[in-house]
This record gives structure tokens, C-alpha cells and sequence, in this order.
């Protein structure tokens, strides 16, 4: 079982995984459901009738030379198809991008021909028996970034401001999405990313561990949140949750009958927004895991 949730910031694409693994037999273990790997980078053009995505890629560029453009993807499904997917598309951006190609275009082609070779084949087989896959895609080329959803054998651009998720947890982590119709950077947008995986890993069988977070910015950088700054930011979303139900939701119910306390609890509630505000910075003043151009 997997839950991954993508979000689009202002300064990148934020990517969440729990880290559950549940083997045939009902052990449990945990592993990195996040993938990382660079390919040749275009040039964003300038303008374009079908918007954001269209790039131009100077002439000579192969895989061995130039810039990197980067990606950063998580499946949900089989796994043996998530790390042939995993593979298989990293040596298809290897060839890098033709002229005025587009990205979209060019990873519905790879989701098409992958999908026929692989569950195609099953065609006619009893639904149960059939592998899915589903997948996030999170792409940085020349200072720009793109999150798009692979299902099936189409591949969908995620809107600018939008955010999404796959996997077993995705009834669960929808409807506490569409309370996120804002963006801001990747580290500030990570409170919120880690408080729906922490929801969902309470909620959902089969979804549990760490969480995983990779933030991949538009400068290309990757910035890693170790399991020590994620399981801190748990705490965090754990103690402003109980506040929420001893001290504001009692502040609104009580606030008739116990005046006095009211009045006392109320002039706190600043002070106590300070605190929990400064321990969130201290967390990323500790420990950041950010990578420029280490292309590892």
C-alpha cells in the first residue's frame, strides 16, 4: 500500500511518501518510494500558444554533455512495474527533447508505450488480477517546474496552484486538498503536506512509516527532509492539534459560561501562534538537506 501527495510551491514541486512496505507474507518494512535522476535540459520558449510547457533545446545537446534538467517521481501499485517504470523512463529522457517538443506530449508517448507493454498484455484477464500503476511526476528544466499524474496511459499536467495525490490514501487525502487552494515555497507548504500524510497514515490500512518528503526546486536542487525534520514536523502538527481541541475549540464553546477564563485564554492565543510559528523555523535552522548540482 502507498500514499504519495504532490504539491506545486512557488519556488517548486513538494513530493510526500509514506514508507510502509507490506511483504506477501504480512511482515512489515520500509523503503524509499521517491526516485530522483537527471536528463538533458531545454530552454523554456518564450510565450507559446499552449502555455507552459514547450521547449526549445540548443543544437548538439546529448546526455553526456550540457545541463541537466532533473526529475523526481513516486508510484503507487506494483512494484515491480513502479522500478521498471522508474528505469525505463529515465533511459527514455536520455535522448533529450527534439525541437519545440513538448514535455507532455513526449511523456504520454513513453506512458502509451509503456502501458501496451506492460499491462496491455492483460487485456481480457479478470480486473483483480490486473497490475496498476499510477504515478507522480515532478520535472525542473531551465528555472521552471511541472508536476503531472500518470494513469494508465495518459499523463495529466497538475495546474499551477493545484495539488494532488495517488495511491491508497487518495479518498482520504482529497477532500483535505481542496482546503489548500493556496501555494507558498516548498518548506512552508511542507507543514501542510505533512499533516494530510500524517492523517492518512492514521486513517489507512497499509499506509504508515516515515514520511518521505523531496522538494525539487527551479533551480533544479533537490532539498531532501531528512526522517528526523518530518517526524519533527509531526509533533508539531500533533501539539497544534490538541491545542486546537483543549485550548480554540473550547475557547469558542465556553467562552458564555466562563468568561473569565475566556478572557484569559484569549489574550494567550498570540504568544502561543509565536511559539508554535518559531519552532516550526528552528526545525529548518537545525537540519536542511538541500543539493545543488550534486548529480549523484
Amino acid at each position: 500500500m502507498t500514499a504519495i501527495l504532490g504539491m506545486n510551491c512557488t519556488d517548486g514541486v513538494l513530493l510526500l511518501a509514506d514508507t510502509e512496505v507490506t511483504m506477501p507474507i504480512g511482515t512489515k518494512s520500509e523503503a524509499d518510494k521517491l526516485y530522483r535522476f537527471f536528463f538533458p535540459e531545454g530552454i523554456v520558449a518564450a510565450g507559446g500558444a499552449d502555455g507552459i510547457y514547450r521547449l526549445i533545446v540548443p543544437a548538439g545537446i546529448v546526455a553526456a554533455g550540457g545541463a541537466s534538467g532533473t526529475v523526481v517521481m513516486g508510484g503507487a501499485g506494483d512494484s515491480h512495474f513502479i522500478e521498471c517504470a522508474n528505469q525505463e523512463l529515465q533511459e527514455f529522457l536520455k535522448k533529450g527533447f527534439k525541437q519545440g517538443e513538448n514535455i507532455k506530449a513526449k511523456l504520454n508517448d513513453f506512458a502509451c508505450m509503456f502501458f501496451r507493454a506492460t499491462v496491455g498484455e492483460y487485456r481480457g484477464f479478470a480486473a483483480e488480477i490486473i497490475p496498476n500503476l499510477e504515478m507522480l511526476i515532478a520535472i525542473s528544466s531551465a528555472g521552471r517546474t511541472w508536476l503531472f499524474r500518470w494513469q494508465g496511459d495518459r499523463v495529466k499536467l497538475v495546474p499551477r496552484l493545484g495539488h494532488t495525490s495517488i495511491g491508497c490514501g487518495m479518498i482520504q487525502m482529497h477532500p483535505m486538498l481542496r482546503e489548500l487552494q493556496f501555494s507558498f515555497t516548498c518548506e512552508a507548504m511542507l507543514f501542510h503536506g505533512i499533516r494530510i500524510m500524517l492523517q492518512t497514515k492514521k486513517t489507512v490500512q497499509g499506509v504508515g512509516g516515515r514520511t518521505e518528503a523531496i522538494a525539487l526546486l527551479k533551480d533544479g536542487a533537490t532539498q531532501f527532509f531528512p526522517p528526523r525534520v518530518t517526524r519533527l514536523v509531526e509533533e508539531l502538527v500533533e501539539d497544534i492539534a490538541e491545542y486546537n481541541i483543549h485550548i480554540v475549540n473550547r475557547l469558542v464553546c465556553e467562552a458564555m459560561s466562563n468568561a473569565e477564563w475566556g478572557e484569559s485564554a484569549l489574550g494567550k492565543l498570540p504568544d502561543d501562534i509565536r511559539r508554535f510559528r518559531d519552532r516550526y523555523m528552528k526545525i529548518f535552522k537545525q537540519s536542511t538537506g538541500r543539493t545543488s548540482g550534486d548529480q549523484q
